[in-house]
């Protein structure tokens, strides 16, 4: 049987987990235990478990950057981090740290989340731009050439029409 030092004993211990996890544009929901890593798309919800266990009191909070992290889609639930509603603000390494009287253990993941447009919205933004390109303005008689340059998402789409000046 293994012993521990009195000082260490009376630490908490952060149940760890390993590896990366990576979910798809479909997975509403994602889950990992802090030490993993993880890739998740924007809208998901992002659960990040920390369990913990100890013989003493303790104290379970969240960091990102060397700041609390109790703001905006991020709440700490129970010893959890909950990330609602996900976007790219919220793609940063997240360190779960328990503190008790003699001290504080810490473990951590990285957050990515893909950079997925909304197509919904860019299907409606550019429908509305070509809708526009061709219309038809037939005032005078005299056929011209009308460019439009048009930027959407960092899409850059032409559209060109002859139009009756």
């Amino acid at each position: 049987m293994l012993s521990s030092s009195p000082s260490v004993a009376s630490l908490p211990t952060i149940l760890k987990a390993e590896g990366d996890f990576s979910f798809g544009p479909n997975d509403k929901v994602a889950e990992i235990t802090i030490g993993s890593d993880v890739i998740v798309y924007p809208g998901t919800k992002l659960t990040i478990r920390c369990p913990v266990e100890s013989t003493v009191s303790f104290v379970v909070f969240w960091t990102s950057q060397g700041r609390p992290v109790n703001i905006g889609n991020a709440q700490r639930v129970g010893n959890d981090l909950v990330i609602t509603n996900i976007d790219k603000r919220y793609a940063l390494e997240y360190e779960c740290n328990a503190r008790a009287a003699r001290g504080k253990v810490s473990e951590k993941s990285t957050v990515r989340v893909k950079g997925v447009a909304n197509l919904q919205l860019l299907t409606q933004h550019l429908f509305f731009h070509f809708s526009f390109c061709f219309s038809h303005d037939n005032t005078a008689g005299i056929l011209k050439l009308v460019e439009y340059g048009i930027s959407c998402n960092g899409i850059r789409v032409r559209c060109a029409e002859l139009r009756d000046t």
